[in-house]
């Protein structure tokens, strides 16, 4: 399964969809690949360190927790396993191809909260 998360910001929402796919398919590897794309770099590299303060994951009880972040200092940290499920790449949503170079499908696209920072023209396209 392939799977676009559009303005992915600092991470959080690829992650999730990682969670859940793990979960879904344990014990074994889930089929899934997680594209992430944000127009900001350094929101892109915040994601791909994957370092949360332990407020991002206040709703999490620890059955879901622990499995899939590390304590790093005073917050945590992804789980290699779910870091390799998500690929983070820079990608323009008003000006680049869709769906990103090199991607032709994908099952399931997550925009959430995107069409908000754009203007009548940009949403109506």
């Amino acid at each position: 399964m392939r799977v676009w998360v559009a303005a992915c910001a600092s991470g959080e929402e690829a992650y999730t969809l990682a969670v859940l796919a793990s979960e879904a398919f344990a014990p074994a590897e889930p089929p899934v690949s997680i594209l992430a794309t944000d127009i900001s770099l350094a929101t892109l590299e915040r994601a791909r360190e994957g370092h949360y303060g332990r407020r991002a994951l206040r709703g999490l009880d620890e059955q879901m927790r622990d499995p899939y972040f590390v304590p790093v200092g005073d917050g945590v940290a992804v789980d290699e396993r779910l870091r390799q499920l998500v690929e983070f790449r820079r990608h323009n949503l008003t000006r680049d191809s869709v769906p990103p170079l090199g991607h032709e499908q994908f099952e399931l696209i997550a925009c959430r909260n995107v069409l908000i920072y754009f203007d009548g023209d940009a949403v109506e396209r």
